[in-house]
């Protein structure tokens, strides 16, 4: 049977748009960041699901560190092959610097330098390439620098406002469910407010005799015997008028008797009527079922639908309590971050600025040497000839001094960008299976060590236990956030059923049917008033009386006006009275009365309760479907990964590439000048002195 409540239409007020406020994520030098990011994502090794389980573990402090870091550093090569180049480049460097200090105070040999004009310009082509990827890797570097320090410090307001999303939300599609139920509820609550009047016109229904409109039957019968003594008395009186008219005497004398027989069938009519006592039996049927019926659905209506609703709230409170009290925890994990900020501040600006200084200074001293180097390059390519450039104050020398600063320098820039790499590398390897994998395998690894949330269902001592991977994937997939939290398993159907209790409506009703006092009829009580409507049927209501018209129209045409209007009055009670004795020919059985009312009670009870398990259906499929989307839970997931591996990572990404850029354009640099001072030290068109020299003078 389908449901007698149209519950979408009940509902559909609950389903309203929930506000999310919107997070705009602060990403400076971003297209660098993504950059960097993009080169790390490509050469790492996925995690293993052991791996991320051991991470998991790490965080809730059931793992070991120590093992976990070797493990996955084991798995790592490619972070291996660059953290080593780092490393070496840095000890390289170190070792080249000092070793070419070494060489310039101390090696004797010719002081004769390279006289190749090539040389000369190789060194300025190069100076000129070195000094712009110098001044991009400083750019680069404090950018991405700036977008870390503004990404550290906006994040903590940015999570709270992603906490409050969820909170928002969840107080949100738990009050929709709340709503939905209570309307639906509700909404039966009113609709079985009526039951005693359906079951009422149902039992009406079968068993025909009580259909009829006796009330109306009656009062037209009255009416109609009301028209007919009137017509009789006016006609018995207007008799005298005619006695010197015999045609016209008989007319109206046939026209008293016919009258007089009408008159009397129907005075006593609806005494015959009344005599069938089914009047009576419908007043005390209709009694019957309010005594029996009332207190069953005032009962459901004031006790069982509020104990449904109940444990209805009791079970949205629980999803609710589940959903904040993990927002509480990490409210507090975010505020002590904000408050480690704040109270950090002046060191974390100190600490950048450092950094800034580290890498910046030992451009600033490259792009000072490129520049005065492509000075002197430059010059010397118009002189025609030049002397060597010897000498402690020579140009050669200030030069090579400067690459010697700048390749020592280089193995703290290299060592800053293998450092920077290693936190890049990390933060990378996490994000990735955790924030940006569509499948959110990384979830489902932790799922195993860490407890479920216990939601108890309508079903008392039946719990949902809830995954944050099963939630969380059919928040990715703008599932229903019911079905999401596995509504269909929280949300029984029949304990809305049972707000209607059918066995104990029907027995009540049974009982009460047996208790009836009901009076069958006889084939005597039903002969008068089968003679009578014969009569009536039979009689010509409007005989001819033409003849005593011709003598006195005046006196006749009112009573033919009235013999008019009675006769199409009587059709109609005429048709309902001979309706009422063919109903009559069924109610010779008192027992079987009884199990007609039985059977009727059955099916209706069978059919309101299908109908109400359909309502429910309807209500609980309503709700899965209906229900708010559960993306913004997702989205705010997503926000947290966008925060951590973007916002705030994504400038440490920037500075290790910028770093490394760095360094290697020092390198670059320091090649550049060392061409130069060495084209320099040769001169041009200038004689060898056979002297020997000093090692100052090699300068």
């Amino acid at each position: 049977m389908a449901a007698f409540i149209d519950i979408v239409n009940a509902t559909k007020q609950c389903y309203k748009e929930i506000h999310q406020a919107k997070i705009e994520l602060i990403l400076g030098n971003n297209e660098w960041n993504e950059l960097a990011a993009g080169f790390i994502n490509g050469v790492s090794n996925e995690l293993s699901q052991k791996q991320i389980k051991d991470l998991g573990k790490l965080i809730i402090d059931q793992s070991n560190a120590e093992e976990v870091a070797t493990e996955i550093l084991q798995s790592q090569v490619p972070y291996v092959v660059l953290a080593s180049i780092g490393v070496v480049l840095a000890v390289l460097t170190l070792i080249g610097s000092i070793g070419t200090c070494i060489w310039a105070c101390t090696c004797r040999r010719s002081s004769k330098g390279v006289s190749s004009s090539c040389v000369n310009i190789a060194g300025l082509i190069l100076t000129i390439v070195s000094f712009l990827s110098v001044a991009v890797g400083a750019i680069m570097f404090c950018n991405s620098s700036a977008s870390f320090t503004d990404g550290v410090r906006a994040a903590p307001d940015q999570l709270h406002t992603v906490l409050e999303n969820v909170e928002v939300f969840a107080n949100g599609a738990t009050n929709e469910i709340s709503c939905s139920i209570g309307a639906g509820l509700n909404v039966t609550s009113e609709n079985l407010k009526s039951l005693p009047k359906k079951i009422f016109l149902a039992f009406k229904k079968s068993i025909p005799l009580m259909e009829h409109d006796y009330v109306t039957i009656e009062k037209k019968l009255r009416e109609d015997s009301v028209r007919a003594d009137a017509i009789y008395s006016s006609l018995d009186n207007a008799i005298s008028s005619f006695d010197q008219y015999g045609d016209a005497r008989s007319q109206v004398n046939a026209a008293i008797g016919k009258y007089q027989s009408v008159a009397y069938v129907l005075g006593q009519a609806p005494q015959e009527i009344a005599k069938l006592g089914v009047l009576a039996l419908k007043q005390h049927l209709e009694k019957t079922v309010h005594d029996n019926a009332d207190p069953f659905i005032t009962k459901t209506r004031t006790e069982t639908i509020p104990g449904i609703n109940g444990k209805v709230n009791e079970m949205v409170q629980q999803v609710k309590l589940a959903i904040r009290d993990a927002t509480f925890k990490a409210n507090h994990s975010v505020n002590l971050f904000y408050d480690t900020i704040t109270e950090h501040d002046a060191l974390i600006s100190t600490a950048t600025s450092g950094l800034n200084s580290l890498i910046i200074l030992p451009c600033i001293i490259a792009l000072f040497t490129a520049t005065i180097a492509f000075l002197v390059g430059f010059v010397f390519v118009f002189q025609r000839k030049s002397v060597p450039s010897k000498g402690c104050c020579s140009a050669s020398c200030t030069l090579i001094t400067l690459s010697v600063l700048l390749l020592a320098m280089v193995s703290f820039v290299a060592i800053a960008a293998s450092v920077l790499m290693t936190v890049g590398y990390g933060t990378g390897l996490v994000c990735k299976p955790f924030f940006y994998d569509g499948k959110l395998e990384a979830l489902q690894t932790i799922d195993e060590i860490l407890p479920a949330i216990e939601v108890q269902s309508m079903t008392p001592g039946v719990s949902v236990p809830l995954k944050l991977s099963a939630v969380m994937k059919s928040c990715e997939d703008d599932e229903p956030f019911l079905r999401a939290v596995k509504g269909d398993q929280l949300i029984d159907p029949k304990m809305i059923e049972g707000a209607f209790n059918r066995d104990q409506l029907l027995n009540e009703l049974t009982q009460a049917i047996d208790a009836l006092s009901v009076t069958a009829l006889t084939p005597d009580d039903l002969i008068a008033l089968g003679l009578g409507l014969q009569t009536l049927s039979s009689s010509n209501l409007t005989p001819p009386l033409n003849k005593a018209q011709e003598v006195d129209g005046a006196l006749i045409n009112p009573i033919i006006k009235v013999m008019t209007t009675l006769n199409a009055s009587l059709k109609q009670t005429l048709s309902d009275c001979q309706a009422i004795l063919k109903s009559a020919q069924a109610f010779k059985d008192a027992n079987q009365i009884k199990t007609t009312l039985k059977t009727t009670a059955s099916e209706l009870t069978n059919n309101i309760y299908d109908g109400l398990v359909a309502t429910a259906n309807n209500l609980t499929t309503s709700m899965l479907d209906n229900s708010a989307s559960c993306l913004p839970v997702y989205r705010s997931y997503k926000n947290v990964g966008d925060i951590a591996c973007q916002e705030i990572t994504g400038g440490v990404q920037g500075m290790w590439a910028a770093a490394g850029l760095t360094a290697l354009s020092l390198i670059s640099t320091v090649i550049a000048v060392f061409c130069i001072a060495s084209v320099l030290r040769s001169g041009k068109g200038a004689k060898e002195e056979t002297k020997p020299h000093t090692n100052l003078e090699m300068f």
